[in-house]
């Protein structure tokens, strides 16, 4: 039961952070500036140097990788569960590499990659919890 509690609250806050990081791309590939209300800022942050890796633009990396959580999350077993740390750990280490970078070089604030920040610093510990409370399969193959 606490498994599937788990699972539901990851896969809330892996859709909402679907739903920022589709906005981002979305406004990045059509060329238009995000809406930001909040911090004024992002526009400032999502066309420096940094908002790109290789040449990819973070908010898509940050999409495929939520879509990689949602897939891991709707996997059942240990390898699932393996994904979907791994997809959150990745996930946060860049969002908080970005916050260095808008905080130390950028000097400016975007309201949609701090979301998906507050809420990836959600999602990590739900599924490391979910993977470290995940029963320890039998190896004798017996219930």
């Amino acid at each position: 039961m606490a498994d599937r509690r788990l699972r539901v609250v990851a896969i809330v806050l892996t859709l909402f952070g679907i739903g920022v990081t589709t906005y981002l791309t979305y406004t990045h590939y059509a060329g238009i500036q995000p809406s930001c209300s909040i911090a004024h800022g992002c526009e400032r942050v999502l066309t420096s140097p940094y908002a790109k890796l290789l040449g990819v633009p973070l908010s898509l990396l940050g999409l495929i990788g939520y879509v990689g959580l949602l897939a891991a999350l709707a996997a059942d077993g240990e390898y699932g569960r393996i994904a979907a740390a791994f997809f959150a750990l990745v996930g946060w280490g860049l969002s908080l590499y970005l916050l260095y970078r808008e905080l130390f070089t950028i000097h400016a604030f975007c309201q949609w990659c701090l979301a998906s920040l507050v809420t990836l610093t959600i999602l990590t510990p739900v599924v490391i919890w979910r993977l470290l409370r995940a029963p320890v399969p039998d190896p004798s193959g017996s219930s």
